[in-house]
Order: C-alpha cells, then sequence, then structure tokens
C-alpha cells in the first residue's frame, strides 16, 4: 500500500517484463515468485504440490496487484514479488556491452552464465562462434555464427528439483503453476540479449 522508491534501470526491467507477459500471454511472468517457491519447498520435503497449494501461489502475486509508478512501486498484497532471473541477465549483458562500446572497444562478447552478446569482429575470423550444448547429453548440439547479436538458451537439463525420483525443470508455466515440460532447451538469437532472454523463457514454456 506504499509506495517503494525504485532505480530507473529496475523501474525500466519491470516496465518491459510487464510488457512481456501481455505480448506472451502471461507464459513470461516474473511476478510469479510464489510459485517458484513452492516447488522449491515441495523438492525439500519430496512431495508433489497439491491442486490447493498451486492456486494460492497462482493467485499469491500478479501484475494486478504490484502498480508501477514514475518513481518505483506500490504492492497491493503483502504476497506480491518478482522473480527477475528470466531478464536480468539479458539486462545486464546488454549495459556491460553498451559501457565497452561507449568505452571505444571495437570488438567484444559479453557471456554471462551461457546467455551473451557481441559486436564487432572476434580475435580470428569475420563471426563470433556460438556453440549451443546438447541438452541430451555432452556435446554440442550446434554452432550458430553470430555478429552484432545476442543469444541467450533456456533448458530444463541444468537446473531442476527431483521429487520421486522424477526431474521438473526450474522453468515454471506462470498460467498453470508447473514447471514447464513442453521444450527441453530453447535458444534465441535477437538484436539485445533482453529480448532474447525473455524469448528464451517464453518460448520454453509457450513451446513449437
Amino acid at each position: 500500500g506504499e509506495e517503494v522508491a525504485l532505480s530507473p534501470e529496475t523501474l525500466f526491467v519491470l516496465d518491459t517484463a510487464g510488457s512481456a507477459a501481455l505480448e506472451t500471454d502471461g507464459a513470461f511472468d516474473v511476478t510469479c515468485r510464489p510459485i517458484i517457491e513452492l516447488w522449491r519447498e515441495a523438492a525439500e520435503r519430496g512431495a508433489l504440490p497439491a491442486e490447493a497449494e498451486l492456486e494460492t501461489a497462482r493467485t499469491a502475486s500478479t501484475w494486478e496487484l504490484i502498480e508501477l509508478t514514475p518513481d518505483g512501486a506500490v504492492k497491493h498484497a503483502d504476497t506480491a514479488r518478482v522473480d527477475l532471473g528470466g531478464i536480468a541477465k539479458g539486462y545486464a549483458i546488454d549495459q556491460a556491452l553498451d559501457r565497452m562500446r561507449a568505452a571505444g572497444v571495437q570488438g567484444a562478447l559479453v557471456d554471462v552464465g551461457g546467455d551473451l552478446r557481441c559486436f564487432g569482429q572476434p580475435p580470428q575470423g569475420s563471426v563470433w562462434i556460438v556453440e549451443v550444448r546438447d541438452p541430451f547429453g555432452e556435446g554440442v548440439l550446434a554452432e550458430i555464427g553470430v555478429w552484432g547479436a545476442a543469444v541467450c538458451t533456456s533448458g530444463d537439463y541444468a537446473r531442476f528439483v527431483e521429487i520421486d525420483g522424477r526431474r521438473y525443470g526450474h522453468i515454471v508455466d506462470p498460467r498453470t503453476g508447473r514447471p514447464s515440460e513442453t521444450a527441453a532447451s530453447v535458444t534465441v538469437v535477437a538484436q539485445t540479449a533482453l529480448d532474447a532472454d525473455i524469448w528464451a523463457t517464453a518460448l520454453s514454456v509457450l513451446g513449437p
């Protein structure tokens, strides 16, 4: 009920996330933090969440409960919270690249946990070669040649919880409250890491 002051950078990321929620029909929704917390708790106790728990987590935090203002944000419920794991990394990559370009760097690649963006020419060759990991085993699934673009990958093979001997990926479908099972891995090439980060997560939920 009270306005909390936020930095312009944080407000930009939240505003972009809100637009992405609309554009993806809720497949990308940073307000899904209670759902993520529920599945972590389920893994700790070794039992799947009950339907009532999933419904409570889904309704505990929505964009209707968060109001962005010119200088900050207002939560209209104690349970409202956000998780910027699907967008903050891409934003940070873009910021780092912009700083290097402004400093006069002629070419560089910024890589944060496998998500990256590049500009200019690499030390060897004319394009940057990005390897995409095979989600079903060791090794490389594909190589992508990029120049002046971002490449982000989301998958269920690196981060997951295990309940009753079954793996559940860390990417949840905010619309159902359940881990997404539509794609083992999604790689997106875009002009910015922010866009690639968002859509790698969204398409992991939406599927083919």
